[in-house]
């Protein structure tokens, strides 16, 4: 499969736009291809997911992520099921995933400070909260986080976030990456709304900067183009109700 076929694959105009974008500056090696410093955004209710096409973006997957996530277990393994990349990330020494971004989002409470931070100060420049770390990436690590921090701002009534990324792989790992950042954003997005009562609130777009954007030939190799539909509509549609979690629950696991 040609690099250049991965476009008829992409679902949404904003995805389409992102990688080629990303083409037009990508430097190509052997088997690689690869952007150092990259920033896109995405629109968070219309672009949540990348491509209805199975082999690059499946519910299982996309559930499988939100309750690794969710339940924030730092030694719950069945992420490698549906990941491969995951199975190199621990081993008999190192039991513990430190790439469970639930640890930082729920059990640290980086989100509901976020929330909180925003809704006593709706121009405050500290409602964020970092994922990785020196010991992370330290040579003793073996689980080496992509994702560096997550912020959020509120500017003009609108509800912006920002993510900085040490690196992501386009095909494999940024669509539920990306997929993720969506529901949280929106689960900051519905905190805010109902229990700070900021009902003028307003949906923009998801900035992110990543230090390396790639994929390898192997990655397309991997990819047939085809119409098995695993279109996940209107998941986010009712962000502002107070039983979002809910009802977006329904929809991704029915």
């Amino acid at each position: 499969m040609d690099k250049f076929d991965l476009y008829n694959i992409l679902n949404s105009y904003n995805w389409k736009d992102i990688y080629n974008d990303f083409l037009d500056v990508a430097n190509t090696y052997d088997n690689y291809i690869e952007k150092i410093g990259f920033s896109y955004r995405i629109n968070p209710l219309r672009s949540y997911y990348m491509s209805n096409k199975s082999t690059l973006f499946t519910k299982e997957k996309a559930r499988a992520i939100y309750l690794w996530y969710k339940n924030h277990d730092s030694r719950d393994h069945s992420i490698e099921k549906y990941f491969e990349e995951y199975k190199h990330c621990t081993d008999n020494t190192h039991l513990d995933f430190n790439s469970n971004y639930g640890i930082y989002a729920y059990s640290e409470y980086g989100l509901d400070k976020c929330i909180e931070r925003l809704g006593k100060n709706n121009m405050t420049r500290q409602a964020m909260f970092c994922i990785n770390n020196n010991e992370a990436m330290s040579d003793k690590s073996i689980d080496k986080l992509c994702t560096n921090t997550v912020h959020f701002f509120i500017r003009n009534n609108q509800l912006k976030m920002v993510v900085q990324m040490r690196a992501s792989n386009f095909i494999t790992l940024l669509p539920y990456d990306s997929f993720m950042f969506c529901f949280w954003y929106f689960y900051v997005f519905n905190k805010l709304y109902n229990d700070y009562n900021l009902k003028n609130l307003k949906i923009d777009y998801i900035n992110i900067t990543a230090s390396t954007i790639h994929f390898y030939d192997n990655n397309l190799q991997n990819i047939q183009i085809t119409n098995e539909d695993n279109t996940l509509l209107d998941l986010f549609k009712d962000y502002k109700d107070k039983d979002f979690i809910n009802k977006f629950e329904n929809i991704l696991f029915n």
